[in-house]
């Protein structure tokens, strides 16, 4: 799978372009991409929206950063511990 966080990307059928900012995958296969615009349109910073994979044409390389990869799957996370230190 090649990676297209960071990657500007622009939905082949309305247009709308962005630095791809998320990713998704449905157990159904369907993958969608988060895409955030990098200007203000009529001097607002519109929302980003998630398109289709499919619908994505990928341009270039926009950002420099390193995505991070969680490897837990989501629920409730360790109980927080008690510090000894304090009272």
């Amino acid at each position: 799978m090649e990676e297209k966080l960071g990657m500007y990307a622009r939905d082949t059928v309305t247009g709308f372009d962005g630095v791809v900012t998320g990713r998704v995958e449905f157990e159904t296969g369907c993958i969608r991409y988060q895409v955030t615009p990098d200007r203000l349109i009529e001097g607002k910073m519109p929302e980003a929206v998630w398109i289709d994979e499919v619908r994505c044409e990928f341009v270039e390389q926009r950002l420099k950063f390193k995505p991070i990869v969680h490897s837990a799957k989501g629920g409730p996370g360790p109980a927080p511990v008690k510090n000894s230190v304090m009272p």
